[in-house]
């Protein structure tokens, strides 16, 4: 999915709250270290279930990252970064025209380093290329 569709789709969802998003998936979250083959997280949809198969003893910044990253995948797709950016952009609560820089706060949120900066540099792209845009469409007024 493109940036700005995966914007416009968290902004849809940006008035519920995590268990509020599980429940619209009819997500069920399994935490069992045996099924993880040394993954976090991994989810699959069995029937009409969106399963979330969780390692047990995260800390509750790096589960909330998971489940909202699986929940990327059920919204988004199967894309790795489609589903990075659909969590980070729900942790920022989609203010990215209010901060240039977001990796510090999204790594405090559960992302990993590489994942929380390369958000960053796509968030950064897509103001960029929105700002030039509109400056254009200003340009042309004059």
């Amino acid at each position: 999915m493109k940036f700005d569709e995966i914007y416009r789709l968290v902004n849809e969802k940006a008035e519920l709250d995590l268990n509020e998003l599980l429940k619209e998936c009819n997500a069920e979250i399994v935490r069992d270290n045996d099924m993880m083959h040394g993954f976090e997280a991994r989810s699959m949809m069995i029937d009409d279930v969106f399963l979330i198969l969780l390692k047990e003893d995260m800390f509750e910044v790096r589960e909330r990252y998971l489940l909202l990253h699986e929940l990327g995948h059920y919204f988004c797709g199967s894309s790795e970064r489609d589903a990075d950016l659909f969590a980070c952009l729900y942790l920022i609560g989609n203010h990215i025209w209010e901060a240039c820089y977001f990796q510090q706060f999204l790594m405090c949120n559960g992302a990993d380093r590489h994942i929380a900066n390369k958000i960053n540099d796509e968030i950064y792209h897509y103001k960029l290329n929105v700002q030039q845009q509109i400056g254009w469409r200003v340009m042309e007024l004059l």
